[in-house]
């Protein structure tokens, strides 16, 4: 009985796709994915919609969360504090820059624990006592050990926007060159 059920909201979820052919997949919590298209200005990147219009705040690309500034529309990445809660977008070089990161994470030295649970809380950093895994963070989000923050020079993703870790080692960015993103250069 409940195999048949199943199949029955399968077919009509696979109808309803085919029907209508803008419908795109649900993201992280559920959210559309965004409709539009990545664009590089100089060195950064926006997201324009279909009518060619620049999106600013929280959209969705395949299947992950971005952030784009208010005052700009360009893509934000490394820390983000919105209405009291931390999130980190990648600094990461390539096609995941400005992703929202869930899960453990290392950044400059540190480990945080950001929420992977598929809910509205998705990508917060956790503060304060023990991670769903049993660890301890404290009020800065960092992994304690012994009641001290764990700390490994130059492992993890750097906070800088302008700096990337190789090898263990904070090196800037060359200028000039074409960075991937989405499966786009530019």
């Amino acid at each position: 009985m409940v195999r048949r059920g199943f199949r029955t909201i399968a077919i009509v979820a696979a109808m309803s796709m085919m029907l209508n052919p803008s419908y795109t997949a649900l993201a992280k919590t559920g959210r559309t994915a965004t409709v539009g298209t990545w664009k590089t200005e100089g060195s950064k990147w926006t997201f324009l919609d279909n009518a060619g219009n620049k999106l600013n705040g929280w959209i969705v690309y395949n299947g992950d969360w971005y952030y784009l500034l208010p005052q700009d529309g360009t893509l934000k990445t490394g820390w983000l504090t919105q209405n009291g809660k931390s999130y980190f977008l990648s600094t990461e070089s390539g096609q995941f820059t400005g992703r929202l990161l869930s899960g453990w994470q290392w950044i400059d030295g540190y480990c945080y624990y950001f929420i992977a649970e598929d809910n509205a809380k998705y990508g917060e950093l956790f503060t304060g006592g023990k991670t769903p895994d049993g660890y301890t963070v404290d009020s800065a989000g960092r992994w304690t050990k012994d009641g001290v923050a764990v700390y490994e020079n130059g492992k993890g993703l750097s906070s800088s926007e302008n700096v990337q870790q190789v090898a263990g080692a904070d090196r800037p960015i060359p200028s000039g060159g074409t960075r991937s993103f989405g499966g786009h250069s530019g």
